[in-house]
């Protein structure tokens, strides 16, 4: 593990102006699913859960839906597993969408080449801190960062007043982007980078 970093430090410090823009050419299709029992996307709640809710399931569902902000449509994304599929009757992880307030109070760091090649480039939570908003939500040292919502404010065209100011969101993938990335992402929704100081973060758990 490399890159080791509070965010309480680092969601302090990040500008909006550091977020880069969502990578291209990296929406993976899902293993198709025959099962009626897969969870609908379209039954996703209006709000974003609060604290994790994990369903184990048969196999792996990698689609979810993220309300990313008040006056915005949800998004929806296609994960594939962090970890080898190699058991019939449980899937290796399995998917939740949780909201935090922060800051998190959690240490995230990105994985480097190792045994298991699904989990490189990736970033995992490495430490959660007693009686942070992370741990009230239920968030686990060993889980994977997929996700997280972010904005970025786009000014005024040449000659308009300062109220022509808009708030882009979107949901930011980690997989593959950097350490960097992820957290100046992760940044853009601070109260001082003007945003509205709540994040929702796409997490991988490991199966039990």
């Amino acid at each position: 593990m490399a890159a080791r970093l509070t965010l309480f430090v680092a969601l302090v410090a990040g500008t909006s102006s550091a977020f880069a823009p969502l990578a291209t050419g990296r929406r993976w299709a899902g293993r198709t699913l025959a099962s009626s029992a897969a969870p609908s996307v379209s039954d996703a709640p209006s709000e974003n859960p609060s604290v994790v809710q994990i369903d184990e399931l048969s196999y792996f569902y990698g689609q979810v839906k993220v309300q990313i902000g008040e006056g915005f449509k949800p998004m929806t994304e296609v994960f594939n597993p962090s970890w080898r599929d190699d058991d019939e009757d449980k899937a290796p992880s399995n998917l939740c969408v949780v909201e935090v307030p922060m800051p998190l109070g959690m240490i995230i760091e990105e994985t480097m080449p190792g045994s298991n090649d699904l989990l490189n480039d990736k970033i995992q939570v490495g430490e959660v801190k007693p009686g942070s908003n992370a741990e009230a939500a239920g968030i686990k040292k060993g889980d994977v960062l997929r996700a997280v919502t972010a904005q970025k404010l786009q000014p005024p065209a040449m000659g308009m007043s300062e109220d022509g100011v808009k708030i882009l969101k979107a949901m930011y993938i980690c997989d593959g982007n950097g350490f960097a990335s992820a957290m100046s992402a992760l940044a853009t929704n601070s109260a001082a980078n003007q945003g509205s100081g709540r994040v929702a973060l796409v997490l991988e758990r490991r199966a039990s």
